[in-house]
This record gives structure tokens, sequence and C-alpha cells, in this order.
């Protein structure tokens, strides 16, 4: 059986990688005024330069029951199954979508609800296509999708928490305790939820928080890729990155610095940065 793979733009995946392994990708959108633009046209750092001067945050949307469907009825003239990995379905309502245009194709398209968003989800689409060029049979693949989650960590930090409030991703209890006393919020992705996990006061005393956290399972579990992400604070990824490497180099794992994705982005802010784990 021939298993083809879609996903979304969200999961921060290269275009030769998408490419080489014809992954499926659907876009989501982010609206300006009225305005809608395919997430996957826009240029993250000039997107975020521009967010820096907005008065508002924009807001996002999921793609369209016809992308999708579109998405599918290409994807099925060559493939015998796909497999459809997406952002958390408590992020945004990309799997409800997704769910819908399955149903009005037709055939063996199985969506799955990743928990995951950014790195998270381009790691578990890196793996699903070693499972499927290694000859894996369908509910292998569709199986390990479903319970990928947990072999990652994602903690983040962001300026403040304005965007991910406007955007409805967090309370508003949360955003007026990120604005005392210039303490910086960290923020885990867990089970597809953003959830509060500390605060630092401090430049540096943030970074090395944010990387404590993110490596509290070494000591019983093995690195196998690192994601330090970014919107548009290349400094401090850097950083994170010099402070990572002794960890990740002896472990022999994957570590790299990406651009956060737009959609994501928006919804932090500018001058996020993460770190995203894969454990295994």
């Amino acid at each position: 059986m021939k298993i083809g793979i879609v996903t979304d733009n969200t999961a921060n995946l290269p275009k030769n990688f998408v490419e080489e392994n014809d992954i499926g990708v659907v876009s989501l959108y982010i609206m300006k005024k009225g305005v809608y633009s395919r997430a996957v046209e826009l240029s993250p750092a000039k997107y975020y330069n521009e967010l820096r001067r907005l008065d508002y945050v924009p807001s996002t949307s999921q793609p369209s029951p016809l992308d999708f469907e579109r998405m599918y009825i290409e994807k099925l003239k060559k493939y015998d199954a796909i497999v459809s990995v997406h952002i958390s379905g408590k992020l945004s309502g990309t799997v409800d979508t997704a769910n819908m245009a399955a149903r009005a194709v037709g055939g063996r398209i199985i969506v799955v609800d990743s928990k995951l968003t950014s790195w998270g989800l381009g790691f578990l689409v890196m793996e699903l296509t070693n499972l499927i060029k290694n000859r894996a049979d369908l509910d292998t693949v569709v199986n390990f999708a479903a319970s990928f989650e947990p072999t990652v960590t994602t903690y983040f930090t962001v300026n403040d928490l304005d965007h991910l409030y406007k955007g409805g991703r967090i309370g508003k209890a949360r955003t007026l305790m990120g604005k005392i006393a210039n303490i910086r919020p960290i923020l885990r992705l867990k089970n597809g939820e953003i959830l509060p996990a500390g605060t630092a006061r401090g430049k540096e005393k943030l970074l090395t928080t944010l990387v404590k956290r993110s490596l509290s399972r070494l000591t019983s579990e093995n690195i196998k890729r690192v994601a330090v992400v970014h919107t548009e604070d290349v400094k401090s990824a850097g950083k994170l990155k010099e402070m990572l490497r002794p960890y990740v180099n002896d472990n022999g794992a994957r570590l790299f610095v990406d651009t956060c994705d737009v959609i994501i982005g928006t919804h932090l802010g500018p001058g996020a940065v993460g770190i995203i784990v894969q454990w295994g």
C-alpha cells in the first residue's frame, strides 16, 4: 500500500524536504484589515518586522474545507491512503476542517490531531516519512502519529502575553501576571495546550531557565533532535543554541535554529524564542 502524508504550514518543514518526500502542505491564513493571505506566501522576516509596527494583532484562520479537498483529491491519485497530521486542535480548527474535507472526499484518509505544532509537528512528519520508506503498514503509521506527542517537549518565552491573549490562546489573568515587575513568562505546550511553566527576571536567567526546563528529561532519556525557534530574535536563539550544544553534541543529536512559522509567530509576537526537543 502506498501511503501519502499531508500536514500544514505550521510544521515549519523546509521546502526541499517537502518536495523530496512529496509531503502535501495545506496553508493556514492570516488576515490583516479584512484581507486574507496564505501563510506560505509570506516572508517570515518581513512579516515579523511589520508585526512590530502594527497597532493590532492580525487574526489567523484554518484552511478552508476546499483547500483540504483539493489536496486530498490530488494525493489520492498517487496514494492508496493519506495520513493527515496537523496542528493541535486546542490551538486551531485545522483538524476539524480536515475531518470535514476527508468525509466529503471519501477514500482512505485518516486525520490525526498531533497535539503539537511548529517543529514538534515537523519532527512527527519526518518520523512518518521514515516509517513509510521502511514499508510500515497504515495502522502502524497512524498509531505512531497518534501517540507521538509525549516524545516532544516544547518550552518557549514571549516578550509579552498580549498576542497570546488577543488571539484567544490564554486567559486575561495570565496576561496581567506577565506584566508584573518586568518578569518574562515561560510557557510550554503540553497535550496540545499552552500552559504556564514558570517565570524569570532578566535575559540571562530567562535563557538559562528555558534550557534547564527543556532538558529536564535528560537524566532518563536521550535527545534525538532539537530545534531552537524564534520570531526574529536571532541573538537569543543563537545563545540558546550555544547553551544547548554540549548536551546535544554529546548525544549525537541534531541541533538547529529556525524562524518560527508566521501563524504561530502571530500569536507569540515578535521577540519570542523557544526550544523544541524530540526524545527517543
